[in-house]
């Protein structure tokens, strides 16, 4: 199982950081300041989608999209999660194909759903049903909340307040 998570803060070059602050982001954070120079906006913004692809191992190829950053723009911070991990009840790859989504807005899409048929736990409350899936040896799980028609407002929240 292999989890890692890396910050990087992207600031105007030329800026004049403080160097309190500095020390605050390599002590606390793990992390130093990256140069970049939003006035050349899209060369900016490609060297952070550049660095997060690197990071992601190339799942997330655009973290920032086109107009996200500007030349007023002096600082752009990124957290970067990668996880790979077996599934302690693997996927059946026949079980596995298109299927309709919903999505908030009403419109619906096809995506590909995976499917088991291994012992699985599902936990309901007031407007959702979830279920947790382990990986590896049950360490590490996903936790898959799904809210009940017309209720995704209220679980987010609801959840929120927790």
């Amino acid at each position: 199982m292999e989890l890692t998570s890396t910050n990087a803060l992207w600031g105007q070059s030329g800026w004049a950081w403080r160097q309190l602050f500095l020390d605050v982001l390599a002590r606390d954070f793990g992390t130093g300041l990256r140069a970049v120079d939003y006035h050349a906006t899209e060369t900016a913004r490609s060297q952070i989608n550049a660095w997060v692809s690197e990071q992601t191992r190339t799942r997330i190829r655009e973290l920032i999209p086109s107009g996200a950053v500007d030349s007023s723009t002096r600082l752009t911070l990124t957290n970067a999660l990668y996880l790979k991990a077996p599934w302690q009840n693997p996927f059946d790859l026949n079980e596995t194909g298109p299927e309709p989504f919903h999505r908030l807005d009403g419109s619906t899409v096809s995506a590909t759903m995976m499917h088991s048929s291994g012992d699985t736990q599902l936990t309901r409350g007031p407007g959702w049903v979830a279920i947790d899936l382990p990986y590896g040896r049950g360490e590490l799980a996903m936790a898959v909340v799904v809210p009940d028609e017309g209720a995704f407002a209220t679980v987010l929240s609801t959840s929120r307040r927790r």
